[in-house]
């Protein structure tokens, strides 16, 4: 296998293919870098690939082109294979690269005469059973914290969100995180890209279709819409809302007709006593009742607070605020008022720790986000004072936090804080930097079930924000090196985990279309995963295997922010 970038180089970063070979086999002869013209394949480049040793099952070589800096079309050829074509050019992060895609739940979203799916799960939710572990990791404890008894529907949760993944739930964790990184796009690149219109009173989105607002500024709103459904009708943030059953939750197909969008009528209870419905695994129970769908398909809202995630959240709502005021000020507003409100709170009270799936960990960490972007948005002097507070935790959890303080720095203007984040930026980097050397792609590997592409982008992230305090502590390729895997330098294949993206591109995936063997276009996979004890594997085309070729918004929002992060490097350093 020939690992290049689909998407392709450039020319002021370094390029270089990578070679997997079976451990039994030997370099012989040259690689070589063609341009591909008019007049066909022309070789530019060739030299014997750099031994690089063995990783997990095989053995890698790096054939470097980074000498090569015209730009054109080009491949690479090595023994009887040759790559895909891709580009070398300046502004090969600048064109459609970076439009994935977010499914949006609670309107319809059409694109011509194409609809993608219907005005769905407007019958939101019901209050989900006490003292109860859903399949899906979910968890209701042993109380409410709502004033809504258990299968009593919940108003005001009809509004905002992105369906995550190949499901259709709204995990206030996800949701939270993806709306605070669209918060980010938008105020450090600028993106003001519009090819959509957004009608959220009509429930309605048309693609290609411009509306005068940025695309970016209507996510945003569509995000903390979601957000704000706890505080509007109970005074925090709920946990998700999904499926109740095993029947919905592996529902394909339109998501307006997973439920009726009818809200189920008061006493729901009674029928829900019947364990036809309370138990998730009984689905020829479930059909028994199906007549009366208004109680048995409204999804299940999981309503237990929780400071880490209350903390997450505010975040998220101070960034937005930013955002959305020139556009939407009463719900910037709402926004603030509400990050405001948590933060006082919390900070009144006892934390409160109820884990469960998509709930944060780390309460103090989530502290730290919630106080930088509370303090640049408001600029009051408690969050700095905070800040100052809680730096031996951001130095401990540098790697995690001072992304987010080190935006911050000019605002704190604390010349003693700013030079201790600085020694442990550079501390946490030199060793970071040592994990990035073990593996021929340059990345930081710590596999869990899923493919790591997520991950990967999720620290370029970071990389990035430290890069804007730093730039001299940062090596811009490491970012590169990330976006490089997710267009297809990784192992096992040389596909691009990104839908569209790229000449050969992953196009069957585990997407809510996946029963047709199809994909979302922009969709970001998780990738590669590894088969312990050390075989890497991408399932080409296999729609089924959640673990490598699931799409997830936040992978989405990750992949943006890349994007534009290397964009703005390579073309606009400072």
């Amino acid at each position: 296998m020939i690992g290049i970038s689909q998407v392709g180089y450039h020319p002021d970063q370094v390029k270089q293919a990578i070679l997997e070979l079976d451990p039994r086999d030997e370099i012989v002869g040259e690689a070589v870098l063609e341009r591909i013209g008019l007049e066909g394949p022309v070789p530019v480049l060739s030299s014997r690939p750099a031994p690089w040793g063995r990783w997990l099952r095989w053995t890698y070589a790096i054939f470097d082109f980074s000498a090569v800096q015209e730009p054109g079309f080009y491949r690479v050829r090595y023994a009887d294979q040759a790559t895909p074509g891709f580009e070398i050019h300046p502004e090969v992060y600048h064109h459609e690269v970076w439009q994935p895609v977010l499914e949006m739940c609670h309107v319809a979203v059409k694109d011509g005469y194409h609809t993608w799916h219907g005005a769905c799960h407007l019958d939101d939710a019901l209050q989900a059973p006490t003292d109860h572990v859903h399949f899906d990791g979910y968890r209701q404890y042993a109380q409410t914290d709502t004033q809504y008894a258990p299968y009593e529907h919940i108003p005001r949760l009809d509004r905002g969100g992105w369906h995550d993944a190949g499901d259709y739930d709204l995990a206030a964790g996800s949701q939270a995180g993806t709306t605070h990184t669209l918060a980010l796009i938008r105020e450090l690149f600028g993106l003001s890209s519009d090819q959509t219109t957004v009608l959220p009173e009509k429930r309605l989105v048309l693609l290609h279709m411009p509306d005068g607002t940025p695309d970016i500024v209507e996510q945003v709103g569509h995000g903390v819409e979601n957000l704000l459904g706890g505080y509007r009708t109970a005074g925090h943030s709920f946990h998700g809302i999904i499926e109740g059953t095993i029947e919905q939750y592996v529902h394909l197909g339109d998501a307006a007709t997973m439920t009726d969008n009818v809200v189920g009528p008061a006493g729901g209870a009674t029928i829900a006593d019947d364990r036809a419905v309370a138990d998730d695994r009984a689905v020829a129970d479930d059909r028994a009742i199906a007549d009366d769908r208004a109680i048995a398909d409204d999804r299940w809202a999981f309503t237990n607070r929780d400071t880490a995630l209350e903390y997450k959240v505010a975040a998220a709502l101070a960034a937005a605020s930013r955002v959305l005021r020139e556009h939407r000020a009463d719900l910037a507003e709402e926004c603030l008022q509400t990050a405001t409100t948590i933060w006082a709170y919390e900070h009144a009270h006892e934390p409160v720790i109820q884990p469960a799936a998509y709930v944060p960990r780390g309460v103090e960490a989530q502290e730290v986000l919630a106080a930088v972007e509370l303090l640049l948005t408001t600029g009051e002097a408690r969050y700095r004072e905070r800040l100052l507070a809680l730096l031996p935790l951001i130095e401990e959890r540098i790697m995690w936090v001072g992304g987010a303080v080190a935006r911050a720095l000019p605002v704190i203007a604390d010349e003693a804080f700013s030079g201790a984040v600085r020694a442990a930026v550079a501390g946490a980097l030199a060793q970071f930097e040592l994990e990035l050397k073990t593996n021929p792609f340059g990345i930081h590997f710590r596999p869990h079930i899923w493919g790591i592409g997520w991950q990967l982008l999720s620290y370029a992230v970071r990389l990035y924000e430290f890069w804007l305090a730093f730039p001299d502590l940062v090596d811009r390729e490491i970012l590169l090196r990330v976006l490089n895997y997710n267009h297809g330098c990784h192992p096992a294949s040389n596909t691009s985990l990104v839908s569209g993206v790229g000449a050969k591109s992953i196009t069957v995936a585990y997407g809510v279309n996946r029963v047709d063997w199809s994909n979302t276009p922009g969709g970001v996979i998780s990738g590669p995963a590894l088969i312990r004890p050390d075989f890497m594997e991408l399932k080409e085309p296999w729609p089924y295997f959640w673990q490598q070729t699931e799409y997830v918004i936040g992978g989405a929002a990750d992949y943006l922010f890349c994007v534009l992060a290397a964009d703005r490097m390579l073309n606009a350093p400072r």
